[in-house]
């Protein structure tokens, strides 16, 4: 199965479903979909959080701060860099049954709000998705996940998608740890 770990450490970055479930949200719950996604179905995720988008912002553009909080990512080192963009390197561990998935994404960023991302290279097939940042009351933000992933080896896309279902509830979790941890 390809965890979460793949997809996290895939990007760190995406947009989700419009505003979902507010009562689950509200009550600190991870809400996740498959929902089409142009040619693609993508999966989402989101999660609210007690802290401003310029905080969580600030650890989810952190690389070498990423492999200590992110599940499975072992290794994150911005390959290229220019004016409101970087080229990420990811290394990551998907299962002890597998080897390591090494592959190279672009991340397009609108601080504070969005973050998109596309495969450029490496083990992966394709990886698209984005990260959003919906502020939406005294301090609180609403972090919107969303990401295609076709890993190129032998795995039907409705298992990627389940497997990222599972998965990606505990990568917003470790977010929501991290971002409560940080100044």
């Amino acid at each position: 199965m390809i965890p979460l770990a793949l997809a996290v450490a895939l990007a760190l970055s995406a947009p989700a479903p419009d505003l979902p479930d507010w009562s689950r949200l509200s009550r600190g719950e991870v809400v996740v979909s498959a929902e089409p996604a142009g040619r693609h179905r993508s999966v989402q995720a989101a999660i609210l959080l007690d802290a401003p988008a310029e905080r969580i912002w600030d650890v989810m553009v952190d690389c070498d701060g990423a492999p200590e909080f992110v599940p499975g990512l072992r290794e994150c080192r911005v390959v290229e860099q220019g004016n409101g963009w970087e080229v990420l390197q990811h290394r990551v561990r998907i299962s002890s049954l597998l080897p390591h998935v090494t592959y190279r994404f672009r991340a397009t960023y609108r601080k504070p709000e969005r973050i998109d991302f596309v495969r450029v290279s490496g083990d992966l097939d394709a990886m698209e998705g984005s990260w959003t940042l919906q502020p939406v009351d005294e301090g609180r933000t609403v972090v919107r996940y969303s990401v295609y992933l076709d890993p190129g080896f032998l795995a039907p896309q409705w298992l990627v998608r389940q497997a990222l279902r599972q998965d990606l509830p505990e990568l917003l979790r470790a977010l929501r740890r991290r971002v409560a941890s940080s100044p």
